[in-house]
């Protein structure tokens, strides 16, 4: 078997770093501010307790305040996504 032309892979898929970002307050009765540590362009995204996608937005900014007030109480997940990063919180709406 000619292998000449392989290469060695070390790992397969995309590797994804935890993005650190401060998510408060938890439990929140609506507000909620995201802040990361750096600053680049990133998407937020909040889902329901069904997994529902319920918010998504765009953001350069190294501090975002969403309105959580028209949604039902309950728990919900916000992952936050870089190019190269990832950060998922779960967050409770009173």
């Amino acid at each position: 078997v000619d292998t000449t032309e392989c290469v060695s892979v070390s790992s397969v898929g995309l590797v994804r770093n935890n993005l650190e970002a401060n998510i408060y307050p938890n439990p929140t009765n609506g507000q909620l501010t995201i802040e990361l540590a750096t600053l680049e362009q990133h998407q937020i995204e909040i889902f329901d307790g069904q997994g529902k996608l319920v918010i998504s937005v765009r953001s350069s900014s190294m501090r975002d305040e969403l309105d959580l007030n028209a949604f039902a109480k309950g728990v919900y997940t916000v992952r936050i996504s870089t190019e190269n990063s990832l950060s998922t919180t779960r967050i409770t709406k009173q």
